[in-house]
């Protein structure tokens, strides 16, 4: 557990502790982007955060205090505050927004810079494609994203574009069944063009 708030301007070598968060955090977000995770507001203000606190523990940056009875489950209440997980650890929430706003510079300019770099994709889109280019567009995609010798299922394509199957479907037979200007087809052009998963469907729960 942790009993103060973090000193962005505290001095460890050659830098503060801010920068050196922000520094950590540019640098997970560019090798994360690079690997094709999408650029969705979780990834930017909770994965990453995670992992620049896990790196900041592990470099002493930020002291870690045991909880002041071990014997108390970590999701427990302590000293009036509610727990939190923050990367590998639980932290109260106090101290996680403050480290959140640490990062706040660096949250905001990589959701910017992604929500404008999206729209770019998007208004770069072609307005007209053929069946036939679709269907290789789609072959290319599968190809690029084959496991074990295993290319994705039709229907793991269509939810991860935000569709339904019914709808990819008719995206396949061509403009005349599902125009490339209409919202649906732009999806699935988003995710087979720039791999953009982020209005992919929530899988339902299973009993």
């Amino acid at each position: 557990m942790l009993n103060k708030h973090p000193d962005g301007e505290a001095k460890l070598s050659d830098s503060t502790l801010r920068e050196s968060l922000s520094s950590a955090y540019a640098e997970i977000a560019a090798v994360l982007r690079g690997v094709g995770l999408p650029p969705t507001r979780n990834l930017f203000e909770g994965q990453i955060p995670g992992i620049v606190f896990d790196i900041a523990v592990g470099a002493r940056w930020v002291p870690l205090i045991p909880l002041p009875d071990d014997s108390q489950p970590q999701h427990a209440r302590s000293h009036g505050s509610t727990l939190v997980q923050l990367g590998e650890f639980d932290v109260e929430r106090w101290f996680a927004d403050a480290f959140i706003e640490l990062l706040r510079e660096e949250i905001d300019y990589h959701i910017h810079s992604s929500e404008e770099n999206q729209q770019e994709q998007l208004d770069n889109l072609p307005k007209f494609t053929s069946m036939k280019q679709r269907e290789e567009l789609l072959e290319d995609y599968l190809e690029r994203h084959r496991t074990n010798d295993k290319r994705p299922k039709m229907i793991e394509v269509a939810n991860w574009g935000g569709v339904d199957y019914s709808d990819f479907k008719k995206w396949r037979r061509g403009p005349t069944k599902l125009p490339d200007s209409s919202a649906k087809a732009k999806r699935i052009a988003m995710l087979l063009r720039h791999d953009d998963k982020s209005c992919a469907k929530r899988q339902k729960p299973r009993d």
